[in-house]
């Protein structure tokens, strides 16, 4: 069996209304490593807030945040930053 090289090559960034993370891709481009995770809530990143509420981020500012954050975390890592992507925000059952 052969292994897949796992070595991360670049950072990416991910957010929707509920927050956003940052991961490191590998060379085919799957994620290796989930490096940051915040939530909505303007006060606390840890949390996440009822979208449209007045302690939810916008989506202009989450995707702010996650971009300023991926870039940070890709100069410490000595790795590429290659921006970030929106994704579907996830359902409450």
């Amino acid at each position: 069996m052969i292994e897949a090289d796992t070595t991360p090559v670049a950072i990416i960034g991910y957010y929707n209304r509920q927050g956003y993370e940052i991961v490191a891709l590998d060379s085919h481009g799957l994620i290796t490593d989930e490096l940051y995770q915040a939530g909505n809530n303007r006060w606390d990143s840890y949390q996440c807030a009822l979208v449209g509420s007045s302690d939810a981020c916008t989506l202009r500012e989450l995707r702010s945040y996650c971009h300023q954050t991926g870039k940070e975390i890709a100069n410490e890592m000595h790795l590429p930053f290659w921006g970030v992507e929106r994704t579907e925000e996830i359902e409450a059952a």
